[in-house]
């Protein structure tokens, strides 16, 4: 029983990124980025190109055209 546990706990953790429009515009030009800074080291961009892939294809939220547009997450603090 304990392994099991163990082997669930083991698993590892996903992360979900909510970005607008222009969050996704830079996350993307860094990743191209890097990839041309791989590909001049000469090295593998195996990995860049399914994080850009997964960029591309993510599911984009609708929200109904009299909602704000959602942008960065603001603390109350600073609404004060």
């Amino acid at each position: 029983m304990k392994v099991k546990k163990e082997v669930r706990t083991m698993r590892k953790q996903k992360f979900y990124l909510y970005l607008n429009d222009t969050e996704q515009r830079i996350v993307l030009q860094s990743l191209v980025r890097l990839k041309n800074q791989l590909i001049q080291e000469g090295r593998y961009t195996d990995i860049v190109d399914e994080v850009i892939v997964k960029l591309m294809e993510a599911t984009k939220k609708k929200t109904p055209w009299w909602a704000k547009p959602t942008g960065s997450l603001i603390s109350t603090e600073t609404l004060r």
